[in-house]
């Protein structure tokens, strides 16, 4: 590998082969799996090729018959050094970082942001950043919009949403807990602040027992609507309440996505929420698309703001009411189930804002742009 190293920026690069990854190689999913599997089934004439860490992803793309390496075996190696493309969602180590030197690099990213971010911020450079709310083209929100080429096309990963396509694994999950309804709680990664300053990432999540987190309440309420509440943490938490974790598995009205599955897929479950609940993420900008009711948990507002000062007005940007604690997002929750819902028209103008695209054909932009970045004819 060290000769390799050497060398392989010798060998031509055909722009025609693209390499996809995600998550530091070890998930499928994000922005990345949507656009990989579009362009195996649309667009012929390119060969994607997926590169992992994980043997569970590598086996699953295998018997579905898609092309794939793990990300340090020779052939990893060999087709990172010849493709002419290298599409990620959130930085290089999405891919071969040690042999992607002079292919394109297409950062697809992994959101439209209410913090403060720079994706130039790790040092990295892309030639091509994809974007889905207009505004981002003429500021430097995600960063100095010098530093690539920016487009707006919106995410691949939200073609899911609008399309008529079945999701196996969430239709058995309806049918095993006999649900009707869908609660989708989604909060996103939390930071703690050092005593220097700085910022490091907490592993475990702990914003139940803090906010007064009831298991046989919420329950109730599940129960009473016939709805399943489905936890779905960031990649970068998990539960270490043991405790809790037991009376989530027990239960027949919440459920707990299971962190350590690189297949699990927050959109497959969006498609099919009822209600978001979510505090500072993203994804309450994709699911806008569906004009669903939306809930805020920003239970720690204060304290998570210190740690990550927001590049937007977190009033302005979040249509749906607010909750500080578990027990009032309960009683909001209450009567969202029951069918009242006043954020709609608010709802909507929001989604204009932040998704300049509202159809499924984000991931046919975004291979049309990288073809003519290419100048692929």
């Amino acid at each position: 590998m060290r000769m390799f190293n050497k060398i392989h920026h010798l060998i031509p690069r055909n722009k025609r082969i693209w390499v996809f990854g995600s998550r530091l190689g070890y998930r499928y999913d994000e922005n990345s799996k949507y656009l990989f599997e579009y362009v195996n089934r649309n667009v012929p004439d390119i060969r994607a090729i997926w590169l992992t860490r994980s043997q569970k992803v590598f086996d699953h793309l295998k018997r579905n018959g898609r092309e794939v390496y793990i990300m340090n075996s020779l052939a990893g190696y060999f087709y990172s050094s010849v493709a002419g493309a290298a599409i990620i969602s959130i930085c290089l180590h999405d891919v071969n970082n040690e042999a992607i030197s002079g292919a394109q690099i297409i950062n697809l990213w992994h959101g439209t942001p209410l913090k403060k971010t720079d994706i130039f911020g790790m040092g990295e450079k892309y030639d091509l950043v994809i974007l889905s709310a207009e505004e981002f083209l003429h500021n430097n929100l995600l960063g100095d919009n010098t530093k690539s080429h920016f487009v707006l096309t919106g995410y691949p990963r939200n073609d899911i949403l609008l399309s008529s396509i079945k999701v196996e694994s969430i239709e058995q999950l309806k049918v095993r807990y006999q649900c009707e309804k869908i609660v989708l709680y989604l909060p996103t990664y939390r930071d703690a602040l050092l005593p220097d300053g700085n910022t490091t990432y907490i592993k475990e999540f702990n914003l139940f027992e803090s906010f007064g987190f009831k298991s046989g309440r919420l329950e109730d309420l599940m129960r009473q609507y016939k709805a399943l509440f489905v936890i779905k943490l960031h990649p970068a938490n998990v539960l270490q309440n043991t405790n809790l974790i037991k009376r989530i598995h027990k239960s027949h009205y919440l459920y707990l996505v299971d962190p350590d599955d690189p297949l699990q897929d927050v959109y497959e479950y969006m498609k099919y929420a009822d209600v978001l609940i979510t505090d500072y993420s993203s994804v309450c900008y994709d699911f806008l698309l569906l004009n669903r009711p939306i809930i805020f948990a920003p239970f720690d507002f204060d304290n998570y703001i210190r740690q990550r000062p927001l590049g937007l007005p977190y009033e302005e940007v979040t249509p749906g009411p607010k909750a500080k604690k578990w027990d009032e997002l309960c009683a909001i929750l209450e009567e969202v189930l029951a069918g009242r819902d006043d954020w709609a028209q608010w709802r909507e103008i929001i989604n204009r804002r932040f998704n300049a695209y509202r159809d499924d054909k984000n991931s046919e932009r975004v291979c049309k742009k990288i073809k003519s970045f290419l100048e692929i004819e």
